[in-house]
């Protein structure tokens, strides 16, 4: 993959039921995106995020396309998917939510970045209000 294709954040989770180990953190690219392992009670989920432009910048828009699969391989095309964008501030933080819809082949959205630095983002995934999977991130905004 190229860098014209965009960061490509792409968080493999794999989600264990009734797993008790500690999270992992599993450093993906050198840009510092991290991901970690998750549990999830009855359901085994794993998911990719994928982030364009490949050189975002502030106040610019970023496309968020993300895959949610069964443990299987089947594309989950059912579930209710957020990102949320957080950058810590002191006592506050500012931060941005998108809900990710189904486009036919992933969950995509559109969130702003609206200022420079590390952004952390989490992709939450839910069925049936259940939680199937929830992936944390890192984007960073020039």
């Amino acid at each position: 993959m190229t860098r014209d294709h965009g960061i490509s954040v792409l968080l493999l989770a794999v989600v264990v039921a009734g797993c008790s180990k500690p999270k992992e953190q599993i450093v993906l690219k050198e840009e510092a995106t991290t991901a970690a392992v998750q549990t999830a009670p009855a359901q085994q989920a794993s998911g990719g995020l994928d982030v364009s432009p490949s050189e975002l910048k502030s106040g610019e828009m970023a496309n968020l396309r993300f895959v949610l699969k069964d443990k299987s391989g089947e594309l989950i095309k059912d579930a209710s998917v957020q990102a949320t964008l957080k950058m810590p501030m002191g006592k506050s933080e500012m931060r941005d939510a998108v809900d990710l819809k189904w486009n036919g082949t992933s969950y995509s959205g559109k969130v702003k970045a609206s200022m420079a630095g590390t952004w952390d983002v989490t992709v939450d995934a839910k069925r049936d209000g259940k939680l199937l999977l929830s992936i944390p991130a890192q984007i960073d905004v020039k």
